[in-house]
């Protein structure tokens, strides 16, 4: 079961609800490319939704290395697929038949290689980085 990907999009969707659309920004973990005004465009009260008023998490499957999160919102239908980080908790938008970012690799990796793997990444951050995950993790937003 996904229930910590799941909580990072009823997080993320709770605070869009609540209007607080800059701490929603810092939750999606945006790309350098997504500046806050495109996320706006698509996430604020004028966005493809309107104003956030509820959602209904309906699913959620692992696929590849991340976690995709089927959502409908303000009874909207279809309902919206956002990919979910679990290293992260950053999201994004799932296209139509998302299955994985690395295909080629699907079936190269055990689950604890992976985790091996960033473990290792991790391993090579600066402390500042550190210090940053650790608060992050301390607040819930990113719980390996």
């Amino acid at each position: 079961w996904n229930w910590r990907e799941e909580r990072a999009v009823s997080r993320f969707l709770t605070t869009l609800e609540q209007g607080n659309f800059q701490e929603a920004y810092k939750l999606w973990q945006p790309a350098p490319s997504y500046a806050y005004a495109d996320f706006l465009h698509d996430w604020g009260d004028q966005g493809d939704y309107g104003k956030i008023r509820e959602f209904e998490i309906l699913d959620s499957e692992a696929r590849g290395k991340s976690v995709v999160v089927t959502v409908r919102i303000n009874d909207v239908n279809p309902p919206l697929e956002l990919i979910v980080n679990p290293a992260t908790m950053g999201l994004a938008y799932a296209p139509p038949g998302y299955q994985s970012d690395m295909p080629a690799f699907g079936d190269k990796l055990s689950d604890e290689q992976i985790w091996a793997v960033i473990a290792f990444i991790e391993s090579k951050w600066p402390p500042l980085v550190r210090k940053r995950h650790a608060e992050m993790e301390a607040m819930g937003m990113n719980m390996n």
